[in-house]
């Protein structure tokens, strides 16, 4: 532990929570906040998920494009849209699902942050190549969502019936 503090690594662990906390909470803010929000209100729930979870990871392009380009060899462009397909879009739906039903930006921004800046998180990602981690993001985004959409219903009874769960 004290070689982590001497070496100055645990500012560099802070200064890179914080930078991911304003990225996710920008992101979050942009494509579920305004997009997600403005298109629900004039389009189909489902489809508007999809616009703006499709809007998501195509933002992204540029960042995949840097991290994945080699200096001795080409471009990786369906690595990049493996990445689109499997990883942005899905967590973008997930994010958007989870804005709709707590009707918060707090819970998405907070799983996005831990998605980007978890040590654990890129951690477990270079053991199982990426999937636990995305599996265990989605089951807490879904748990925590209707945690919150039930929590949000008794409040408003003070007591839950079978119809918070609707």
């Amino acid at each position: 532990m004290t070689h982590f503090l001497r070496h100055g690594y645990f500012i560099l662990f802070i200064s890179y929570g914080i930078k991911f906390l304003v990225v996710a909470a920008c992101e979050e803010y942009a494509f579920r906040g305004v997009l997600l929000s403005l298109l629900a209100s004039r389009l189909n729930l489902i489809l508007s998920v999809l616009i703006a979870a499709s809007l998501f990871g195509l933002v992204h392009v540029g960042e995949l494009t840097l991290a994945m380009a080699h200096p001795h060899g080409p471009l990786r462009l369906g690595a990049i849209a493996t990445v689109i397909a499997e990883d942005l879009i899905p967590f973008g739906i997930v994010m958007g699902y989870l804005y709709l039903r707590t009707k918060q930006l707090l819970w998405p921004v907070l799983l996005h942050w831990l998605n980007d800046w978890s040590p654990w998180g890129q951690y477990v990602n270079s053991l199982w190549n990426g999937w636990l981690t995305t599996v265990v993001l989605y089951v807490v985004a879904v748990v925590l969502a209707e945690t919150v959409h039930v929590m949000q219903k008794k409040g408003a009874r003070g007591t839950v019936s079978p119809e918070v769960f609707s």
